[in-house]
């Protein structure tokens, strides 16, 4: 269930237009350490009660901070920032008709409705992360 929410997400991502390239979890391939990008990873799902199940995925956005000149970080910064309101707006005033049917059409499953369940942004291995975390449920009754 976890890796076709991750492709699920990736997808829908994809056709409300996010142009920054979009990696799922663990897919085993390589990725330039120099390019922005976002990963939709779902480490887990939790059965609630019969067909029931909520999910966690994690919209990860990182970006290299280009050390080069001052200017290159302001610049990745700046875009980082601005691809980061774009993932927020979506998540947080998703559109679950889209995600709905995106989610249907990747996964043999029911997209339960969701929500914003908080974000975390950190520096790490010299790139900027931030991570939104997004609560959903799934119905597997199907």
């Amino acid at each position: 269930m976890n890796h076709l929410s991750e492709r699920a997400f990736k997808e829908w991502l994809l056709t409300e237009g996010v142009a920054v390239p979009i990696y799922t979890g663990l897919n085993g391939t390589e990725i330039d350490g120099d390019e922005q990008l976002i990963s939709c990873y779902c480490a887990q799902s939790e059965h609630v009660a019969g067909p029931l199940y909520t999910a966690n995925v994690e919209i990860i956005l990182a970006t290299p901070p280009h050390h080069s000149s001052l200017d290159d970080s302001e610049e990745s910064l700046s875009e980082h920032s601005s691809v980061l309101s774009t993932l927020r707006g979506l998540i947080e005033d998703f559109d679950e008709n889209s995600l709905k049917t995106v989610f249907e059409a990747e996964t043999p499953y029911r997209f339960a409705g969701g929500f914003l369940e908080g974000e975390d942004e950190q520096v790490d291995e010299s790139r900027w992360i931030s991570k939104i975390n997004f609560k959903f449920g799934v119905d597997t009754s199907v």
